[in-house]
């Protein structure tokens, strides 16, 4: 340990956290030199930490930029059905703020702060990719096959969302998933 009292404090903790993670690389990495043993620490470091990022989903591969109206007229509603009560109407073109969508309803909340609902099938969602590649995919799985790639700032429209966060829109011809 007579290494880590020759490190800064944030290094310290950083080692002391790669020690407890896995003793036999810290063993390994306290026998060599001190420039050695720092750069093997960043190594194991970025490692780790590049694998929490992905395995964690702090990255996301597409990101939901807008939902638009795509209808003449569309009604807000108090409660996610046709009977509710029609407290407003949005214009085709508008962008809507969209907290929730769940059985053909999205619940909105409008500018005044006040939320209600409109119907899912009268918009349209835009998703921005963010990732440098997005396999496209042609089942919403990781083991569907790969019907092609999209690159960062690609953008997707499409009238669906499937369950467990995969996107369904056409991609040539095709019904895909990202």
């Amino acid at each position: 340990m007579e290494l880590l009292q020759n490190i800064n404090a944030p290094l310290r903790k950083l080692c002391n956290f790669m020690f407890f993670a896995n003793k036999k690389i810290m063993v390994a990495i306290m026998r060599s030199t001190k420039t050695n043993a720092m750069e093997a620490i960043m190594k194991k470091f970025m490692g780790i930490a590049t694998a929490a990022v992905f395995g964690l989903g702090i990255f996301t591969t597409s990101a939901k930029a807008e939902t638009i109206v795509t209808t003449d007229v569309l009604n807000v509603r108090e409660n996610p059905t046709t009977e509710s009560k029609v407290v407003g109407k949005l214009l085709d073109g508008y962008k809507v703020n969209v907290l929730h969508t769940e059985n053909g309803w999205s619940k909105v909340q409008l500018n005044s702060g006040k939320e209600a609902f409109i119907s899912a099938d009268y918009t349209k969602d835009t998703y921005y990719v963010t990732a440098n590649v997005l396999n496209v995919r042609a089942g919403a799985n990781t083991d569907s096959e790969i019907l092609g790639k999209l690159k960062k700032d690609d953008v997707i429209e499409t009238t669906h969302q499937v369950q467990n966060d995969w996107i369904q829109f056409e991609y040539n011809g095709k019904t895909a998933y990202v």
